[in-house]
């Protein structure tokens, strides 16, 4: 195996092991073998160095470790630098704990600014957006009674969603009925039941009722939920604030709701139907 650099030609390693050679020449390659390393060194101008090679006419690349010599780039991948601080085309490197640094954990979440509109690739694609874990989902809604998320789900997969309405509110005008999210986009005959404590103008309070989908909110609410698809337990649990009703404004309603078919796949993570016409918009985010 011989390399050539410059015009000056390398001859084939002819040297290998923990110490350097008695009898060098100009161009000899030696395998160093010490401190627990292999590092390819050639002998130029009276002294070992480390080689750099050109690849089909590009600048060099060092294939050395990181800190064993000067202009070295065994930190890129696919021409990518690594780094502890977020850059434009930049890999994130983690700390000796093998976690992300915090810069780049904060950018990354920040205020979800980089989000996926499922509703936009169901148009396009015909089927559900598969959302992967830490991905955001954001649908919007507009003047409606429903709105279609448009995400596959699959069994052992858990959410966050948040539902940020931008009705205002008042006294009066809301419909006092459920808000509901439906399961693969339809109803099941009485299949779920509904915990919630509340507390509201008139009191402390709770309730346990039978649905026919998952109950999530009520009138317009701004709410934050967890979502679970295990087959064996399907469930919502979440908190709202339910505003703009005739009596009740503001109410706070702590709640869970589970599914207790266990042999029906969840396969839709479904729709988000409201007693009236709602604006606003979803958040999901699958954590797992």
């Amino acid at each position: 195996m011989f390399f050539r650099r410059s015009g000056m030609t390398i001859s084939k390693v002819t040297h290998v092991g923990t110490s350097a050679p008695s009898d060098p020449f100009e161009g000899m390659l030696w395998l160093d073998t010490s401190q627990n390393t292999i590092r390819l060194k050639v002998f130029r101008d009276n002294q070992w160095v480390l080689p750099q090679f050109h690849i089909h006419g590009h600048s060099p690349y060092d294939i050395t470790p990181q800190g064993n010599g000067s202009g070295l780039n065994a930190d890129k991948l696919g021409e990518l630098h690594a780094s502890t601080t977020p850059n434009p085309y930049t890999i994130p490197a983690s700390n000796s704990m093998g976690v992300l640094y915090s810069a780049w954990f904060s950018n990354t979440i920040r205020s979800f600014e980089n989000t996926i509109d499922p509703v936009a690739y169901y148009n396009q694609n015909g089927q559900d957006y598969p959302l992967q874990v830490g991905e955001v989902a954001r649908i919007s809604f507009n003047n409606t009674t429903s709105a279609p998320l448009r995400i596959a789900t699959y069994s052992d997969t858990e959410y966050l969603m948040w539902i940020i309405p931008s009705n205002t509110g008042s006294n009066s005008g809301g419909g006092d009925n459920p808000i509901y999210l439906n399961p693969n986009n339809t109803t099941y005959n009485n299949a779920f039941v509904y915990a919630g404590v509340y507390r509201n103008s008139s009191g402390l309070g709770s309730s346990y009722v039978t649905y026919s989908s998952f109950r999530i909110g009520w009138s317009w609410s701004h709410i934050f939920c967890i979502i679970r698809n295990l087959t064996v337990y399907k469930n919502i649990t979440g908190i709202c604030d339910t505003y703009r009703g005739s009596t009740d404004w503001p109410a706070l309603i702590i709640f869970s709701t589970d599914w207790r078919d266990t042999t029906t796949s969840w396969t839709s993570l479904g729709t988000v139907v409201f007693p009236q016409n709602s604006s606003g918009y979803v958040l999901v985010q699958r954590i797992f």
